[in-house]
């Protein structure tokens, strides 16, 4: 029951952030488990990291690439050392979960999780992520392309309304769908 409504929930979380929450809950289940670390990386916008601090979710931009293998790594060096690079600070035991994985290419995103785990107590966590791991990772490969699409949206109307001559759309019933902010200057509004 609990699986099918993690399922559910995933299905109308709108952001990162309200995926962030959700795993955060989720993961309550495990007391030996810490706050998520969400490492991103898209194609036009680069790498970033979600994580949270005094309750809440931050995000930064990091240049540091992270082991993007496919495989979930359980206490790799690799990952204990990225984190403690990026926040400057020692994390001792780390699963990395790879998400957003197609087929045999790098993951975009990863799910870093600190504990203190025993060893037969990593096994059942594992088989618990291993359960959520597809329907993770297509939720999270939606919120990524919605955030590179109102990213790309962002940045052409930017540009659209940065033009120095008046440019105006019309449809085809020449109804005015978009200006930008030279024709509005030039010529009002109301056209």
């Amino acid at each position: 029951r609990a699986l099918i409504q993690f399922i559910k929930d995933l299905t109308i979380v709108a952001t990162i952030d309200d995926l962030m929450i959700l795993l955060r809950e989720e993961l309550k289940k495990f007391h030996q488990v810490g706050d998520p670390f969400l490492a991103c990386q898209t194609s036009n916008y680069g790498r970033w990291l979600l994580h949270y601090r005094a309750g809440r979710i931050l995000e930064r931009s990091t240049k540091n690439v992270w082991d993007q293998d496919i495989r979930i790594r359980i206490n790799s060096k690799e990952d204990q050392q990225y984190l403690a690079n990026e926040f400057s600070r020692p994390f001792q035991k780390v699963i990395a979960v790879p998400l957003h994985a197609k087929g045999g290419e790098a993951s975009s995103a990863t799910l870093f999780i600190e504990h203190s785990l025993e060893k037969e107590k990593v096994d059942d966590f594992i088989h618990f992520i291993g359960a959520r791991l597809q329907t993770m990772s297509l939720s999270l490969d939606r919120l990524l392309l919605d955030v590179e699409l109102r990213r790309s949206s962002y940045l052409w109307e930017r540009t659209f309304d940065s033009i120095g001559d008046p440019i105006v759309i019309f449809d085809s019933e020449k109804n005015v769908v978009r200006c930008n902010k030279m024709f509005s200057q030039e010529f009002g509004e109301g056209i």
